[in-house]
């Protein structure tokens, strides 16, 4: 009885936040590591990945959340996710357009690409409390070193580089990522 709930309305909001964000992010940085870097990626061993800079630090962003979820304003919480690693993250991947890039210059193509996995092992760790099945799909489609079953928020506060170079374990056909987040198809009345 506190707000107003609409089947078009939550398909909206999915396909804009999950699908076409989160979703889009995911797949494109899947389907072109996939296909382009097949194995190890190159110039990732060693390198800390750096996450795509947005409103709030990666430090504000987490004090924040932790008080958000704490405070149980889990739609804030959810919010400030978005807003200061998802957006930036598809914004970052538009400026740098690493499908053109990936022709041109292939090492800074994976250099950007280890950017935006940085992006959704972020995101990975903060959804896990509200999305842990698809979490835990974005996280172990990496080799992450810390164990999806040991990460917490204190994970998500650093970046953390590869021992080895960055390697993609997320299921692939022909180098195509299977969609994470299909789109919801509705009629319009």
């Amino acid at each position: 009885g506190d707000g107003e709930f609409g089947w078009q309305r939550f398909a909206e909001v999915y396909n804009s936040d999950l699908a076409n964000n989160l979703g889009n992010l995911y797949s494109r940085v899947v389907g072109l590591l996939g296909k382009n870097f097949p194995g190890e990626v190159p110039g990732t061993a060693g390198r800390a990945p750096v996450l795509p800079e947005g409103p709030s630090t990666r430090a504000q962003l987490i004090t924040r959340y932790r008080e958000l979820v704490e405070a149980l304003q889990y739609s804030q919480a959810l919010g400030a996710l978005w807003a200061d690693v998802l957006v930036p993250a598809n914004q970052h991947a538009e400026r740098m357009a690493p499908w053109s890039l990936v022709k041109k210059d292939p090492p800074a193509a994976a250099l950007v690409l280890h950017d935006l996995v940085e992006a959704l092992r972020v995101a990975s760790i903060l959804l896990k409390p509200f999305l842990p099945r698809l979490s835990e799909k974005i996280y172990r489609g990496f080799n992450f070193a810390t164990p999806w079953e040991k990460v917490s928020t204190t994970a998500a506060e650093a970046p953390e580089a590869f021992a080895g170079a960055l390697v993609v374990l997320a299921e692939l056909d022909g180098g195509k990522v299977k969609p994470l987040l299909p789109r919801i198809e509705f009629e319009k009345a």
